[in-house]
């Protein structure tokens, strides 16, 4: 068997639906599937990898609401000055890091 790829899986589904798509994941994945996963969780993941690639991890949402959760988690880490996020053109992939200085303090 191949590499496995740690992903983490943010839903907001049932445990039978959870259970479901771990079923029908690919064997590559290495699934840890989350309901509302904490910006610390997402952190965790985030120091395992190099970076993670946005586009890539939006696409494996399987609906508009867990995309959106998705979308909203990366703002608030952005907004956090948890992680960068980069995007080298329009409509391409964007690739998030961990901030290696870690969160930015506002001056008083």
């Amino acid at each position: 068997m191949g590499d496995t790829h740690r992903t983490l899986f943010v839903t907001d589904r049932g445990p039978q639906q959870q259970q479901w798509a771990l079923d029908g994941a690919p064997p590559e994945l290495d699934i840890i599937m989350r309901r509302r996963p904490s910006k610390e969780e997402i952190i965790a993941l985030l120091r395992e990898r190099t970076f993670i690639d946005y586009l890539e991890y939006l696409e494996a949402q399987e609906t508009l609401e867990e995309a959106l959760i998705a979308f909203f988690c990366l703002l608030e880490l952005i907004k956090s000055h948890l992680v960068i996020a980069v995007q080298e053109q329009l409509f391409h992939s964007i690739k998030v890091w961990l901030r290696k200085d870690g969160p930015r303090m506002k001056a008083s």
